[in-house]
């Protein structure tokens, strides 16, 4: 982000707008709007000085400052507060003023880094929403950096997962949160249950996995072979409570229920198994801590991922050697 900005000089590499390459260009001459995690507003300013500070610096003639700045505010529901300082509002406010700054310079791209995180809950389900009613209104190519998944999905058009500085996976939410490209994006799109398995029969886009002695049935995303290290991936909307006995064609345990958490509608529930794996559970029924329940999950939901070693929260108990009879189809 401070490299786009200007305010980083690049190790290697270059950036482009459009047919234009501009990392070599002062920061100020790229005319880009930027929106701290931590607002950066004077605080010697009132509202109204601060969103046309920049607008000054440029000379722009004073009719005009006033114009945009007064619709600047407006766009961000601030009329009533602009002859305050920033240290008399709240910090959903102080990020709505650094946000108008931003955009009343009309720029051809707006940098977001963390705007949200300084904010409590409901100031941040908020202020997501006036982001992208902003964004909509204005038209405005916007990079927002996050580390939130729900904040990526409601808000972008496209989204890339970076690790290390790497390209992860470029895509629509709907294609990042459906099928991630390996396990550190499922892990960032919440499939929260990820496990170590070995592969264990392979047809076509199916696998059969052994997860600790337990069998599974998955998706393969890639190309995957009999042996091949693995990580089984579920979502945990995705793992439903079954009645004992039931069937599934992707995964199907019992185990016993060890910690609830009530959100509302539903709760999610953490399901310790005989091979001592946990799955977390989202779902409407009313779980209590000790009960037995069984869970399910459609193959089709259950994702087998090649073990790259990028995601290190996954529990690694060792995987029950199998026998594999015949080769893979």
């Amino acid at each position: 982000m401070n490299c786009l900005a200007g305010l980083l000089p690049l190790t290697h590499g270059a950036i482009w707008q459009d047919d234009k390459r501009i990392d070599m260009t002062r920061p100020e001459k790229r005319g880009f709007g930027m929106v701290f995690q931590n607002y950066a507003l004077f605080p010697h300013m009132s509202i109204r000085k601060n969103v046309a500070f920049g607008l000054e610096m440029r000379k722009t003639p004073s009719a005009e400052i006033k114009e945009r700045v007064a619709e600047a505010i407006e766009l961000v529901h601030l009329e009533d507060q602009a002859t305050k300082l920033p240290g008399q509002l709240s910090g959903g406010q102080q990020q709505r003023v650094a946000i108008a700054r931003a955009v009343v310079l009309r720029p051809p791209l707006v940098l977001m880094d963390e705007p949200l995180s300084n904010l409590d809950a409901k100031l941040r389900l908020e202020m997501r929403t006036q982001i992208r009613r902003l964004h909509q209104a204005l038209d405005l190519t916007t990079v927002y950096v996050t580390h939130d998944q729900e904040e990526a999905l409601s808000l972008a058009d496209r989204l890339v997962v970076l690790r290390l500085g790497r390209v992860q996976q470029i895509g629509t939410p709907r294609e990042l949160y459906s099928r991630p490209a390996n396990a550190f994006v499922a892990d960032f799109m919440g499939y929260r249950n990820l496990l170590k398995a070995q592969v264990t029969a392979v047809d076509g886009k199916r696998v059969v996995a052994n997860v600790s002695g337990l069998e599974v049935h998955a998706t393969a995303m890639g190309d995957l072979k009999v042996g091949d290290a693995i990580i089984v991936g579920v979502r945990p909307d995705d793992l439903k409570v079954v009645a004992p006995g039931g069937t599934s064609e992707g995964l199907l345990v019992d185990g016993m229920v060890e910690v609830v958490e009530y959100q509302g509608r539903e709760m999610v529930a953490e399901v310790r198994l005989p091979n001592r794996l946990a799955l977390t559970v989202r779902t409407d029924q009313d779980l209590r801590p000790g009960a037995r329940i069984s869970v399910a999950a459609e193959a089709d939901r259950t994702l087998a991922f090649a073990d790259d070693n990028t995601v290190t929260r996954v529990p690694d108990l060792g995987v029950t050697p199998v026998a594999v009879a015949g080769g893979a189809s």
